[in-house]
């Protein structure tokens, strides 16, 4: 057992011993309530911040599933990026190679099935959650409102941009050369364990935190990848959208056509390239809607339409119009259609004449 000594200010030494977790809950609290043991520079290059989104967060194994797993702890860092937590103990023998497996299952299946929303509605339900996400998103994070920071989650979510951490009291050999080996080769998911050891005396408990996976070989592959991975243009965006929409890419174009002259459309890159639009006027700029290129239009009301007395009446306004196109039902702040169904010029004309609604809702009542 290593140990370790602390002098205090009379010059007296006092040995800390190595000691083990009692419970692995013990270890789980803490990362709940000290995220900063988490050492963000090793991992990130830089003093990135986490929200904790939730404890247990559920994980389904189909699209319209209910949840037949959970991961230990779910945080979001200042960059968008979502970081899933898998904690054990030394002494669980799942620590050894099944911990890998186990969390990739978890990966595979939240970055398929996790709706934006399902995030969102952790922090929208909990008025000091929300409080400390408006806090996070402005001191810690480089965007302007809840809309850009959700977006770059959700556009990380989907890309599979995302940090998997294995925590324990103690990394096996065997499972620290599997995960440098898995981080030199994964991009851009990233995945580190950390070993946070514990010492104590009778009246000092000490944590010291070591993170394993990030070589120079990872870090050299990840900045190439990255520096050398273009922003996506207005052409490649279109081009995109008619490989994955040729049966309906003429009116697709019409469509965005019509958006550009009342709308600002930013692109943004990689597996999940979407066209952003916002509502722009004197008072508010506002993003509310994603087109993706596989074809999905995505709104999200979070920021539109904020929780105040006549919000709600609003927002149900514009899904009775989003309902009355699609002739279905949607539901929530962030509801969500394909393309696919609309399947002439007139009725995407329709769908213009609905987003043009939505704006004349939004700014008529300055939301």
């Amino acid at each position: 057992m290593k140990k370790i000594f602390q002098v205090d200010e009379n010059n007296q030494l006092t040995r800390l011993s190595e000691s083990e977790y009692l419970k692995e809950a013990v270890l789980q609290e803490l990362i709940e309530s000290h995220p900063e043991l988490i050492p963000s520079t090793e991992i990130n290059g830089d003093e990135s911040k986490l929200i904790l989104v939730k404890r247990e967060m559920g994980i389904q194994d189909s699209e319209y599933g209910s949840n037949r797993w959970s991961i230990d702890h779910l945080f979001i860092n200042s960059n968008g990026v979502p970081v899933l937590v898998e904690i054990k103990r030394s002494t669980d023998t799942r620590i050894r190679r099944e911990v890998i497996g186990q969390i990739f299952d978890y990966a595979a299946h939240a970055t398929s099935y996790w709706e934006i929303e399902k995030l969102t509605e952790e922090f929208s339900s909990d008025k000091q959650k929300m409080i400390e996400l408006d806090l996070f998103i402005q001191k810690e994070t480089p965007y302007e409102d809840h809309n850009q920071f959700w977006e770059s989650v959700e556009s990380n979510l989907r890309s599979g941009k995302i940090i998997m951490l294995i925590i324990a009291d103690l990394i096996p050999k065997e499972l620290k050369r599997i995960i440098e080996f898995l981080n030199e080769q994964l991009s851009p998911s990233e995945i580190y364990g950390i070993e946070i050891k514990q010492f104590k005396s009778e009246k000092i408990r000490t944590l010291v935190p070591t993170v394993i996976g990030s070589t120079s070989k990872a870090e050299i592959k990840k900045r190439v990848k990255s520096s050398t991975t273009p922003s996506m243009t207005e052409d490649e965006y279109l081009e995109s959208l008619k490989i994955s929409n040729p049966n309906h890419f003429t009116e697709l174009n019409h469509f965005l056509d019509k958006l550009k002259s009342d709308f600002e459309i930013k692109y943004t890159g990689g597996f999940g390239g979407k066209a952003n639009v916002y509502i722009v006027t004197d008072e508010l700029k506002i993003g509310f809607l994603s087109i993706w290129k596989n074809g999905t239009i995505e709104f999200f009301f979070d920021q539109l339409f904020k929780k105040k007395s006549d919000s709600e009446s609003l927002l149900q306004e514009v899904l009775v119009t989003i309902n009355e196109l699609v002739n279905s039902e949607v539901r929530g702040r962030r509801p969500h259609v394909s393309l696919g169904i609309f399947d002439n010029k007139e009725e995407f004309l329709s769908l213009n004449k609905s987003i043009a609604k939505i704006k004349e809702i939004a700014t008529h009542n300055k939301l």
